[in-house]
């Protein structure tokens, strides 16, 4: 009796070790479906169930657990965004564009909308909120507000992260990441020490170089930490970096501000007198080389005029022409910062169109320069309009021939 129960406990064993088995194998076909997926967090769930069931680490499993911890590992260092354009302003950073499907775009922010706060912090400039938001998870929240128009609006969104662009220095913004390192880099080094004996076969190296790119990783928490405050100073140092290259041209910008408002070629037009008054001072100027635009009340809102037309006959050549004028331009109002050089058009092999935008923030007016050169002559027009009266130098601008370029600054 005793032989046959014995007999009967060693058959049960054997089913169900048969029967255990049998599902570890389908857990492990699991694992590799969730890994041909890039599922890679679902592998390493059936890799569990899959080592549970056998009661110990197998080789094959071991070696699709450190390949899936690989795969998640590079994700860490995707930085975060939201899908927008932005560019500094005075009062934030104003959205310029929005990508289509994109977390700005499924959370409704719109182009023209100026950002205030990020997660209850005043943003002063565009490295400011990058550096705030690249260092994020995917699927972290974010809070914004924001101003349209004249209202405040708060956004909540869940940020995606570019798989084009990594930052080495992300994986030290959650300390989970020391714990994932760990268990990695614990897994690499046991391949290694299991497989040493079975020679350097494509597996072995694969492993080795995976092991290899861990080691300049801290391996203890003390040494993470002291890494992890390095890379949060160096962000705190970009940050306000920028914040003084910013307060630095803001300054800049209202200084000369009213030099562009005052600003007049030749001191021959100012921009508001009355054009029947201009008529009887400017008689000539008028007749041979400028056009107005005034109001009903008779003020002049914008004018532009011709200020160079010269021959090839003459020592000057039309380049040498350009360079001086822009020289001038340029010292009148400093750096560059102001004056922008808009497009070079070469409409065909002998003829040029440049385009160049005098403006700051502050200023009430806008100066427009448009030189043009052709085989004979180098021709040369400023405009200059109060910022409200876009609309007067635009229809007039849309007479010329190319009327995509032409209206391109706008």
């Amino acid at each position: 009796m005793k032989k046959i129960i014995t007999t009967l406990l060693l058959f049960v064993s054997i089913f169900a070790f048969a029967q255990g088995g049998a599902l570890a194998d389908l857990k492990f076909e699991e694992a590799e479906t969730a890994f041909n997926n890039q599922n890679y967090e679902a592998t390493i769930k059936k890799l569990d169930e899959f080592d549970k069931l056998l009661g110990s680490v197998k080789d094959k499993s071991l070696y699709l657990r450190i390949i899936s911890q690989d795969k998640l590992f590079e994700k860490l260092f995707y930085i975060a965004k939201i899908g927008v354009q932005i560019k500094n302003h005075k009062e934030g950073i104003l959205v310029t564009n929005i990508v289509e499907n994109s977390a700005a775009f499924k959370s409704g922010l719109e182009e023209n909308d100026i950002i205030l706060k990020l997660n209850e912090i005043k943003i002063s400039n565009t490295v400011e909120f990058i550096e705030n938001v690249k260092y994020k998870n995917e699927g972290n929240k974010i809070y914004i507000q924001l101003l349209r128009g004249e209202k405040l609006i708060d956004k909540t969104l869940f940020v995606d992260v570019s798989k084009d662009v990594k930052d080495e220095n992300k994986i030290y913004f959650d300390d989970k990441n020391f714990d994932f390192l760990t268990k990695f880099r614990k897994n690499t080094n046991a391949y290694l020490k299991a497989m040493e004996s079975n020679g350097l076969d494509e597996r072995y190296r694969e492993i080795n170089n995976i092991n290899e790119k861990l080691e300049k990783y801290p391996k203890d928490k003390a040494s993470w930490f002291k890494e992890k405050q390095k890379v949060i100073d160096k962000s705190t140092t970009i940050v306000e970096e920028e914040n003084r290259n910013v307060k630095e041209l803001e300054n800049y910008y209202l200084t000369v501000a009213s030099k562009i408002d005052s600003w007049e070629y030749d001191d021959l037009i100012k921009v508001g007198v009355n054009i029947k008054d201009l008529q009887k001072t400017h008689k000539k100027e008028l007749k041979e080389k400028h056009y107005t635009y005034y109001s009903t009340d008779n003020l002049v809102t914008a004018y532009t005029f011709r200020f160079r037309n010269v021959n090839n006959h003459k020592i000057e050549t039309s380049t040498e022409i350009i360079e001086d004028f822009l020289k001038i331009i340029k010292k009148e109002f400093g750096i560059e910062k102001v004056f922008l050089e808009i497009l070079q058009l070469k409409l065909s092999d002998t003829y040029f169109d440049y385009y160049y935008c005098i403006d700051s923030p502050y200023s009430h007016f806008k100066i427009v320069l448009m030189i043009t050169r052709i085989p004979m002559q180098t021709t040369s027009k400023i405009y200059k309009y109060p910022k409200t009266n876009q609309d007067i130098i635009y229809e007039q601008m849309k007479t010329m021939k190319n009327k995509e370029i032409q209206t391109g600054f706008y």
